[in-house]
């Protein structure tokens, strides 16, 4: 599967880290699968309103971003993954 050999370390040696988030009626199963780590697979609360719920990520997710930065210029490597408030993660779903 080009997935698995995509996100394989082993057999690709700048696997990417993929951050998977559902919104409305997501299954909870695919942005599981789709995300390369537990923590990575982020669904919206449902009663939140879409446009809402994609903005909120986007903050949370450019803050995620500067602090693996920064994390990475400080010699400890820690890819920060915190979703919005009221966010669930996917595996827990499932």
């Amino acid at each position: 599967m080009p997935y698995r050999r995509l996100v394989d370390p082993s057999t690709h040696r700048y696997a990417p880290n993929i951050v998977a988030c559902g919104f409305g009626t997501a299954p909870a199963r695919l942005i599981s699968e789709l995300a390369t780590h537990e923590q990575s697979g982020h669904l919206a609360p449902p009663h939140l309103d879409p446009h809402r719920a994609i903005e909120s990520y986007w903050q949370a997710l450019a803050r995620n971003i500067i602090a693996t930065g920064r994390s990475l210029l400080d010699g400890r490597p820690e890819l920060a993954i915190d979703p919005p408030a009221g966010f669930r993660l996917a595996h827990e779903v499932v």
